[in-house]
């Protein structure tokens, strides 16, 4: 395989030659205001359309950040409703591993089930796809997911290997099936658990709230006596008892509790 000047085809990878402004800079500020992420609408003056950020480390951060978005979006674009692919019978969801990504560019040739992807830039200029399914015919422009697998003999050259994978058999969209139930199962479990441990700290909490309106109750206190019977009354801290809630509330309304005789009229208790 001769790789000829004549097959020096143009593909949107890599950064922009000097003087215009990079794919990212038009693309980025679209799906940031589809995903309603803030940024300023003023513009930089150098053609990209925003403000970025003035330091260097801050451009760095800002830059890398767009970057994660952009090739978020464009996984979900190219997934087209099926983030599933399985490579070396390991399921893989390419929408949200680290380990896949978009490759673009021109095919220079097609070796067999494997691609040869031509582009313009970066340190690897052609790039070796197999288990791409989709129409390869020479200098047309594909664009597909895969994820790394390796290294590829280009006529004695190594380069770039990349696998798109293949779609999940029933048995393994099967399998993925039932790890979200599991996954979703023990986030309800979970959740319980911590409503569970919530309702027990607050029992707890409740409880010795009790034990120090028991106290105060039996020194005499009025507004203790009522709280002390209404706790009774429903339980909170302690178990029901409607025998003590109304001896307290009584207790407490003898001594000109309002809210003591309010509840005992409630039930019915003279």
């Amino acid at each position: 395989m001769n790789v000829g000047k004549d097959k020096l085809i143009f593909v949107t990878r890599g950064t922009a030659r000097r003087g215009k402004p990079h794919t990212l800079n038009v693309i980025l500020p679209i799906l940031f205001i589809l995903a309603g992420v803030p940024m300023s609408a003023q513009t930089d003056g150098g053609g990209g359309g925003f403000s970025q950020p003035a330091t260097p480390e801050a451009e760095a951060q800002w830059r890398q950040e767009a970057q994660m978005r952009f090739s978020q979006a464009a996984k979900i674009q190219h997934s087209r409703g099926r983030p599933f692919r399985v490579v070396d019978n390991k399921i893989y969801n390419v929408q949200t591993s680290l380990l896949w990504s978009v490759i673009s560019g021109a095919v220079y040739e097609k070796d067999g089930d494997v691609v040869i992807v031509k582009a313009s830039f970066g340190s690897f200029p052609y790039i070796a796809v197999k288990n791409y399914t989709g129409e390869a015919v020479e200098s047309r422009p594909v664009s597909t997911l895969a994820m790394p697998a390796g290294i590829y003999d280009m006529d004695g050259s190594p380069i770039e290997l990349y696998d798109c994978g293949i779609l999940p058999t029933p048995e393994q969209m099967q399998q993925i099936r039932d790890e979200q139930d599991k996954a979703l199962a023990l986030v309800e479990q979970q959740k319980a658990a911590a409503q569970k441990a919530a309702e027990a700290k607050a029992y707890a909490l409740q409880a010795s709230a009790v034990r120090w309106l028991q106290s105060q109750a039996a020194s005499g206190s009025a507004s203790a006596q009522c709280s002390l019977g209404l706790h009774y009354l429903t339980g909170q801290g302690c178990e029901t008892n409607q025998t003590l809630a109304v001896f307290w509330l009584q207790k407490a309304a003898a001594q000109g509790d309002i809210e003591a005789s309010n509840k005992l009229a409630q039930i019915q208790i003279p």
